[in-house]
Order: C-alpha cells, then sequence, then structure tokens
C-alpha cells in the first residue's frame, strides 16, 4: 500500500520523487521507499498515466538489500535530511 509520494531535491541537485510503501513481514508492518529521479529522460518520455504508476527502484543499501523502517515518518525524514549524503540502514 502507498503511503506517501514526496519530491525532494538531493544534495546533488537531482530531483527525485519518492514513494513510501508498507509492507507486511513475519506479521509486523515496515515501510520501504522507492525513488526515481523526475528529471531523467527515462521518466520524462513516459506518458503522465505511465509516471503515476512508475514508482522507481526501492531505496537499498550497498549490498542490494531494501532498506525497511518501522516508521513512515522517520523513513521520510531520513530520506529528507540523510539520503545524498550518507547510506540509510535498515531495521530488519
Amino acid at each position: 500500500m502507498i503511503i506517501k509520494t514526496f519530491v525532494h531535491i538531493l544534495p546533488d541537485g537531482t530531483k527525485g520523487k519518492f514513494t513510501i510503501r508498507e509492507k507486511e513481514i513475519n506479521g509486523e508492518l515496515f515501510y520501504f521507499a522507492n525513488a526515481i529521479d523526475i528529471e531523467s529522460e527515462f521518466y520524462i518520455k513516459k506518458t503522465p498515466k505511465e509516471r503515476n504508476k512508475y514508482l522507481g527502484v526501492e531505496i537499498t543499501n550497498g549490498n542490494q538489500k531494501t532498506i525497511y523502517y518501522r516508521s513512515a515518518e522517520r523513513l521520510e525524514n531520513d530520506i529528507i535530511n540523510r539520503y545524498g549524503n550518507e547510506d540509510l540502514e535498515t531495521e530488519i
């Protein structure tokens, strides 16, 4: 389920669209995010309908493992304040 979508400019100037979603894992709710550079040629070539459906790629750590948080608000805060400067760490 999609919790929230927002646009944020990363420290390197990339304009990203982030979509926070929830997933149940072992009976517990966790939150993860997808990201897409909305100024990329790939994204711009999509129709508005395709853009609304396309969530981008999951935010992962250096080992290509999805980052999961227990709080959607904390995940959003870390994307805004830390993502692009430092790696985010999963809570599972």
